[in-house]
C-alpha cells in the first residue's frame, strides 16, 4: 500500500527531502500554478491539428507566420514529459515511486487528452483538414 488512491489522483506521500520532518501529500490537481502549468503544457497538443490552424490560428492572427508559433507550441508539448522523467530519475532515482512524477504526468496527461478531444471536435465541426492552411 503506497498510502494513496490513484483513482482520486492521490499518489500517496512524497519521500522526505533533506530537513523535512513530515512527508508532503502527492496529490494531482491541487489549486496551484504548477498543476495548471502541467495541464496547459499537455494541452499544447491542440496545435497539432490542421483544422485548428485553419479555423482558429489564421483567423485570429490573420498572418500565416502565426502558424510557425503554433507549430513550435505543438512541438513543445513533448518537452515537459521528457524533463519530468529525467529530473525525477536524477533527483529521486532511489525513491522514484514516491516522487512527484505520476502526479505531474497525470496533470500533463489530462491536458493532452483534453487537447486531443477538442482538436478532433474542431476538425469534425470544421470539415476536417482538407487542405494545408499554409497554402491559403
Amino acid at each position: 500500500d503506497f498510502g494513496g488512491r490513484a483513482s482520486e489522483l492521490n499518489f500517496g506521500l512524497k519521500s522526505l527531502k533533506h530537513g523535512e520532518t513530515e512527508p508532503e501529500e502527492n496529490i494531482a490537481f491541487s489549486f496551484s500554478f504548477n498543476s495548471f502549468g502541467h495541464c496547459f503544457q499537455g494541452a499544447s497538443a491542440i496545435f497539432l491539428f490542421a483544422a485548428v490552424h485553419r479555423d482558429l490560428i489564421l483567423p485570429i492572427l490573420k498572418r500565416p507566420e502565426g502558424l510557425v508559433v503554433a507549430d513550435l507550441l505543438a512541438n513543445s508539448m513533448i518537452v515537459y514529459p521528457v524533463y519530468n522523467i529525467v529530473k525525477r530519475g536524477i533527483k529521486a532515482g532511489s525513491t522514484f515511486s514516491t516522487s512527484s512524477f505520476c502526479n505531474n504526468a497525470s496533470e500533463w496527461g489530462v491536458g493532452f487528452i483534453f487537447a486531443l478531444y477538442t482538436g478532433f471536435l474542431i476538425s469534425a465541426i470544421g470539415g476536417g483538414a482538407t487542405e494545408d492552411p499554409r497554402k491559403t
